[in-house]
């Protein structure tokens, strides 16, 4: 059970999941890029089914911004919701890993955060994961292959940020009950958020 544990996280291996809760309303201006309708857009899929066959949801593809950069995403809500929801920001490791979990580094596809997300809708959790800078339909935002180097660990807390706010303000979610979920890096990401909130952090 999910209460509101302000800055209390709890990890497993290398990922680790923040809770995260507070009832300020996140800042207005951030909202999906296009209808509610379920799109195969890059890194996203058109909908799933969980390993016993039920409907998991569709992704929605969705937008927001984090500094000058455009961030692209997918997001989970759990089909047939009857109320608010929790929610999780879902973080991808290191180098150029998508919203999915896939990364050119290894051929083929891992999926491992697009099966967390079918499994967190499956028990009745929305989700947001997203193409981090340098992946996806992401890709390099401002920066260039000259400039790639540029990049650093506080861009990629930007999008964290950015990305639990855009989260908390999507209807159907429970602001009360938020959650990131990170893997390696992201755990790093996800744990000063947890311990370093914004003062309009959600």
């Amino acid at each position: 059970m999910m209460r509101r544990m302000p800055a209390v996280v709890a990890g497993v291996a290398l990922i680790v999941v923040a809770a995260c809760g507070s009832s300020t309303k996140p800042p207005d201006g951030q909202t999906p890029s296009s209808s509610t309708a379920p799109t195969g857009g890059p890194g996203g899929t058109s909908g799933s089914t969980s390993s016993t066959g039920n409907s998991v949801g569709p992704d929605e593809e969705v937008t927001f911004t984090a500094g000058q950069v455009t961030i692209h995403g997918s997001l989970r809500m759990p089909p047939n919701a009857a109320a608010d929801v929790p929610a999780a920001v879902l973080l991808a490791g290191s180098g150029p890993t998508d919203r999915n979990g896939d990364t050119p580094a290894i051929p083929g596809t891992i999926g491992t955060l697009s099966s967390l997300a079918d499994v967190l809708a499956a028990d009745g959790v929305a989700s947001l994961r997203y193409d981090k800078l340098s992946s996806g339909a992401t890709g390099l935002g401002p920066y260039t292959a000259a400039t790639i180097g540029d990049i650093g660990y506080s861009d990629f807390g930007d999008e964290g940020r950015a990305a639990l706010q855009f989260l908390a303000g999507q209807p159907g979610i429970d602001q009360t009950r938020l959650l990131l979920v990170g893997h390696s890096e992201g755990a790093l990401i996800s744990l000063s958020l947890a311990a370093e909130p914004a003062a309009d952090q959600p």
